[in-house]
């Protein structure tokens, strides 16, 4: 089991992706805000993967990423969005382009995201190259 760090301001989807963490072994540790988020990180708290949204007030997803990316450089990132008011995918596609190393679109059908978790956790072989999850 490892721990996902989850920053969304919405609750109702901090309380799904919580559910579908536990269903695939995992523990989520919830952030509501990229800020808390950070609060965490710097204070030591272990986690294997962030799954960040993009589009939250105060600080945004994108500049969450960048500052991951920045002080934690080899911690997956996965980037959701519904886009917002933003023409579609352009959100994703900035965070993907900015560190995040996978993306997925709002609303995100069941068991998607423990498929990209596992797909960024799981060992590359010696030699190999990584799987790749599309996105959505």
């Amino acid at each position: 089991m490892v721990r996902i760090l989850v920053v969304d301001d919405d609750p109702v989807f901090l309380t799904l992706v919580t559910q579908e963490l536990a269903n695939t072994g995992h523990a989520a540790l919830v952030a509501g805000s990229a800020r808390a988020a950070l609060k965490l990180l710097d204070a030591g708290a272990p986690v294997a993967l962030v799954l960040t949204d993009i589009l939250m007030p105060d600080m945004d997803g994108i500049e969450l990423i960048l500052t991951l990316k920045r002080a934690y450089p080899t911690l997956p990132i996965i980037a959701v969005s519904t886009g917002g008011s933003w023409p579609d995918g352009v959100t994703l596609d900035s965070a993907q382009t900015l560190g995040a190393d996978r993306v997925l679109r709002k609303p995100i059908r069941p068991g998607l995201i423990g498929a990209t978790i596992a797909t960024l956790l799981r060992p590359v072989p010696a030699g190999g190259a990584a799987e790749t999850v599309p996105a959505g």
